[in-house]
């Protein structure tokens, strides 16, 4: 219930190959069966230790409120953590830069889904600003 939908995340994964961006999927034991997300590669069960370098070697990251998400706040990526029924005001990650996004019916309707769109936005602006320039982000 806290996962997007695969199919958000496919779109948004084929946007930014669009854009010249390459994509690399974690996969935790509870992603064993999934389908692909249409990324580049994909990495499996990594060591909590490994996952932390991979995520410190990349340009933005986009994730759903997980632990992982945690990790990505903690090695300081920027990126999206996109929220279902539970509140990014209370549960976010604290890194500073990450940006939390939720869907605004989410109070009255806590499985709405998170528009592919309003993720994208988020990721373009991250992009556009050098990392250097960079501050700390509220969640929306």
């Amino acid at each position: 219930g806290k996962r997007w939908p695969p199919a958000g995340v496919r779109e948004v994964v084929a946007w930014w190959h669009q854009r010249g961006g390459r994509s690399v999927e974690l996969r935790g034991p509870a992603e064993g069966g999934a389908t692909s997300l249409g990324t580049d590669a994909v990495r499996a069960e990594l060591s909590l230790v490994d996952a932390a370098r991979e995520l410190a070697t990349t340009d933005v990251y986009l994730g759903n409120d997980s632990g992982v998400s945690h990790l990505a706040g903690a090695v300081g990526v920027r990126g999206v953590v996109v929220f279902g029924p539970t509140a990014p005001a209370r549960w976010r990650p604290l890194g500073g830069r990450l940006v939390a996004v939720a869907s605004p019916l989410r109070q009255e309707f806590p499985q709405a889904v998170v528009a592919c769109g309003d993720v994208q936005a988020v990721l373009a602006d991250l992009t556009v600003r050098p990392a250097n320039l960079d501050k700390p982000a509220d969640g929306i």
